[in-house]
């Protein structure tokens, strides 16, 4: 249907937009929406409005970062190896610890890494939790 005031007064209350297809507003609403800074868009080829509408809905989208702690390390010791760089000698305290996970080392509640972990072994022998 036409787009009308109750319309703009709508997409006031929900911080939204207003679409047309094959629609225009009467000088009256068009004022209205301007007056309430509503945006009004105006389409008559329906792919144009499809395009639109999704590239809208993917502006708004944010990835969603979900953090969930696994496990807690005590390091006991760190092994400098020349090609290798820093290796971190640690206990596990409590949960588990997979090769794919991300890790934070803090010292004295300091992050002092944050990354995820290269290799995991257990004494001389690869192991993948």
């Amino acid at each position: 249907g036409a787009i009308i005031d109750s319309d703009v007064i709508l997409a006031k209350a929900s911080n939204a937009f207003i679409v047309g297809f094959n629609v225009k507003a009467n000088p009256k609403v068009a004022n209205l929406a301007q007056k309430e800074q509503i945006e009004v868009q105006y389409y008559s080829i329906i792919y144009d409005l499809i395009d639109s509408i999704r590239d809208r809905m993917e502006g708004m989208l944010e990835p969603e970062i979900k953090e969930e702690i696994m496990g807690d390390l005590e390091v006991k010791g760190i092994f400098k190896i020349s090609k290798l760089g820093n290796i971190a000698g640690c206990f596990v305290l409590n949960g588990k610890v997979n090769k794919d996970f991300r890790v934070r080392v803090y010292r004295n509640n300091e992050e002092v890494f944050e990354g995820k972990i290269k290799n995991l072994k257990r004494l001389k022998e690869d192991v993948t939790q």
